[in-house]
């Protein structure tokens, strides 16, 4: 009997065994004890089943390489008897087994939770490789805590990781804010229906949100009453809606800027003078901003000056800001990306609210 017959023999009594177990478990009644035993024996075979998918994903890159076998996604798909989106998964898991040794260790003796390799795979890829050499040199933490720690604890500490790292690197808040940035469109499993997934940072995701409320209020004004529309489903067509109109007009140098009006609060001294002890510095949703993300808005805005008198009553003035010539140059020598370049701004001009 060769090798690769006696591995094919012990596969197919693990297959047996596990018919049997299942066959077994429908008909019998388990003591509370016992379920739990068998639950853990459960949750260990499935991390063993990751580690066997690990080493056979290498096996087939290797006999794909040497032009001895079909390609891997071939060979995980095994004949087409699962989606697309598990060979992906499996194939990064297998991928980041090799980047990180350690835990590629730590897989194969079967004590990884497989979902960790899973939060690997997603935070490492929205790091430059830069980034992700120097998390390979937190291995050993890697490995250890992909053994102890749940998902969510995981993708915690990971996530802590790779923030130092940045801030090692000398990014600030607002840069990692922006490194986050990602945005994705897929088919979903039955391929019925499409999922869009992104995340932006302050100033975009403002601007986003903004765009979208105005286009679901928009809808629901045309619409009327008595549409039989849920809430969701409107919503989803005013993202639609604001995607494709977007798709459909052309970039021209009279239609550069987007019509998205942003509204930020804060106060005088801070627009005037700069931050001090008790500056006000956010959107109109309340999320923070940095001095320097409010000196790029603050390069093209309308403000809008509220007062508050004495017996409680609000006095609201508007005076528009243009950008002339002094302050173009301004702009371009104290902020990178701001109005006085249009066609790499990285803001939405804005309503400042000045209190």
């Amino acid at each position: 009997m060769t090798k690769s017959a006696g591995l094919e023999q012990y596969s197919e009594a693990a297959s047996e065994a596990l018919a049997g177990l299942l066959g077994g478990l429908e008909s019998a009644e388990l003591k509370p004890d016992v379920v739990s035993a068998l639950v853990a024996n459960a949750r260990a075979q499935q991390r063993l089943l990751v580690a066997v998918l690990v080493h056979l994903d290498a096996k087939a890159r290797a006999n794909a390489t040497a032009g001895i076998g079909p390609p891997v996604e071939e060979v995980l798909q095994a004949g087409r008897s699962v989606s697309d989106g598990t060979v992906c998964r499996d194939r990064l898991r297998a991928q980041m087994t090799r980047t990180f040794p350690l835990v590629g260790a730590a897989v194969s003796a079967g004590s990884v939770f497989p979902e960790n390799l899973d939060v690997l795979a997603r935070i490492t890829g929205r790091m430059t490789d830069d980034e992700v050499n120097q998390l390979v040199g937190r291995d050993a933490d890697l490995a250890a805590a992909a053994v102890r720690l749940g998902v969510d604890s995981f993708r915690k500490r990971v996530q802590r990781y790779r923030t130092k790292i940045r801030s090692d690197n000398g990014a600030t808040a607002e840069q990692q804010a922006r490194m986050e940035e990602c945005a994705s469109v897929s088919v979903s499993r039955d391929n019925q229906t499409h999922r869009l997934h992104a995340i932006f940072d302050t100033i975009n995701g403002t601007a986003v949100a903004a765009a979208h409320r105005l286009e679901y209020r928009r809808l629901c004004d045309d619409l009327g009453s008595g549409h039989g529309l849920t809430s969701d489903q409107i919503s989803a067509q005013a993202l639609h809606d604001l995607i494709i109109r977007g798709g459909n007009t052309a970039a021209t140098a009279e239609n550069n800027r987007p019509t998205v009006v942003m509204h930020v609060l804060t106060d005088g001294k801070t627009l005037s003078k700069g931050p001090h002890e008790d500056s006000v510095m956010e959107t109109q949703d309340g999320l923070p901003l940095c001095p320097s993300t409010l000196g790029q808005i603050a390069c093209d805005c309308v403000i809008q000056r509220v007062e508050t008198t004495a017996d409680g009553k609000v006095n609201c003035v508007c005076r528009s800001l243009s950008l002339t010539n002094r302050v173009s140059a301004c702009g371009q020598t104290r902020v990178v990306c701001c109005a006085a370049r249009p066609r790499k701004q990285r803001y939405v001009p804005c309503m400042a609210s000045v209190r």
